[in-house]
């Protein structure tokens, strides 16, 4: 073994790079082995704590190791302890160029200082606890959002910089700070307008849109939201244009419009579950230019991937929406169900079948009414029937004529072609 070899000669560093090199190969494998990878982790942090000469640049490199094998090996657990060894960690390396390997080092890693990586990994932790106890307690999550920004900061890393500052909008949105909510995704979106980051624009227009909502700007929402979708039909993100469907048939559906409703909806579970689209001319979103744009593309994707989650929830909704669309017409149906026999026939099979009442049937036509409507008595229903059985009859008779005709004229083709048969032999023998 590497490590004790290096350990009997005395070369400190060597032995700890042995140790960590061994630590993250078994970290790699799976759930029963990562004790022995925790065990060589110790190990290397407790020799590196021998070599000083690099002023400690090598006890953070194993200390950030291990805190990042406790975040990704043990997602669920709590995340205090990785936090509390990576903030050790950035707090040695603030002011250092230090990096994560050099030349003749074991470990080839990528070519970023170790504080920068540890503000990464730290806004990572971070973010996670703010999304964690947004729905309990805003005002930490928008605490902790406002710390990982400042650890992307760090990080020199504008995307995650952007996408903290979207927690603190969204924090700040479920506080009602309706105001700064704004401010903070118009501030999140010049960020990703400037690294020209599509899906961080897809982001932030949805985020938005629902500021808009809140203020009582529906058709501003609704043309950020139409926005959304367009910039990620363009760019065939389906996650993102599913999204900005679904949000689009929740506010007409707010909007007391469950017909636009039920349709956004409908497409949008189409997005999310990949399928082809028919309905094309029938959507909002068409682009801003106004040039066509085939949507299948969007579906034709090489993962195939479908997003069962989102999917189910805009069935939901579609079902909702569906369910408002017709609760007009049942209330209409129950007010004239007093004088309209039909009206009576066709709730009673609702209630008893699960009939929509808002079909119309053929017995339907069948149903003696005295309403307005209607107007029809029981000798009317007798005169209909029997002017369709006449019918029917008249109909049988033509049809037999036809049939026939059509053997008769079978028959006299047949007869001709007999005869010229015949004539055509006699002319041959003389």
């Amino acid at each position: 073994m590497s490590a004790e070899k290096y350990r009997d000669k005395g070369n400190t560093k060597k032995e700890c790079l042995g140790l960590l090199k061994l630590s993250l190969h078994y970290a790699q494998k799976g759930k029963g082995i990562l004790w022995l990878a925790e065990k060589f982790f110790h190990a290397a942090i407790a020799v590196s704590s021998q070599y000083l000469i690099d002023g400690g640049r090598l006890k953070a490199c194993c200390k950030y190791f291990y805190g990042t094998f406790l975040l990704d090996k043990y997602p669920d657990a709590d995340t205090e302890e990785p936090f509390s060894i990576l903030t050790e960690v950035r707090d040695i390396a603030i002011g250092k160029d230090w990096m994560f390997y050099e030349v003749d080092d074991v470990i080839a890693v990528p070519t970023t200082t170790l504080f920068c990586a540890t503000a990464i990994k730290l806004h990572h932790v971070l973010l996670s606890e703010a999304r964690a106890c947004s729905k309990k307690d805003p005002g930490k999550a928008e605490r902790l959002a406002r710390l990982a920004e400042r650890r992307a900061r760090d990080g020199n890393d504008i995307p995650k910089t952007a996408e903290a500052i979207i927690e603190i909008g969204i924090n700040q949105l479920a506080m009602n700070n309706l105001n700064n909510a704004q401010k903070t995704f118009e501030k999140a979106f010049k960020i990703y307008t400037d690294s020209d980051y599509v899906e961080g624009l897809c982001t932030t227009k949805m985020h938005m849109a629902a500021v808009m909502q809140k203020l009582g700007e529906h058709e501003h929402a609704a043309r950020l939201l139409t926005e959304m979708g367009a910039l990620a039909m363009e760019n065939n993100l389906r996650l993102q244009l599913g999204k900005a469907l679904h949000l689009l048939g929740e506010l007409h559906l707010k909007r007391e419009r469950p017909e636009l409703g039920t349709q956004h909806l409908a497409e949008a579970f189409q997005c999310f579950m990949g399928t082809s689209w028919d309905q094309q001319g029938q959507s909002e979103l068409a682009p801003i230019d106004g040039d066509g744009v085939d949507m299948d593309v969007i579906y034709k994707d090489s993962t195939g991937e479908k997003y069962i989650e989102e999917a189910e929830q805009s069935r939901l909704m579609m079902a909702i929406s569906s369910g408002q669309e017709k609760m007009a017409s049942f209330f209409n149906i129950l007010r004239s169900a007093g004088s309209c026999s039909v009206s009576k026939i066709k709730i009673i099979e609702w209630k008893l079948s699960n009939a929509g009442w808002w079909v119309e049937r053929l017995h339907h036509r069948f149903v003696p009414c005295m309403c307005s409507a209607h107007n029809r008595t029981p000798l009317d229903i007798l005169r209909i029937q029997l002017d369709n059985a006449n019918a029917k009859k008249i109909e049988g008779a033509e049809s037999t004529n036809l049939d026939r005709m059509q053997d008769v004229e079978d028959i006299t083709k047949l007869r001709s072609d007999i005869n010229d048969f015949e004539l055509g032999s006699i002319n041959e023998s003389k």
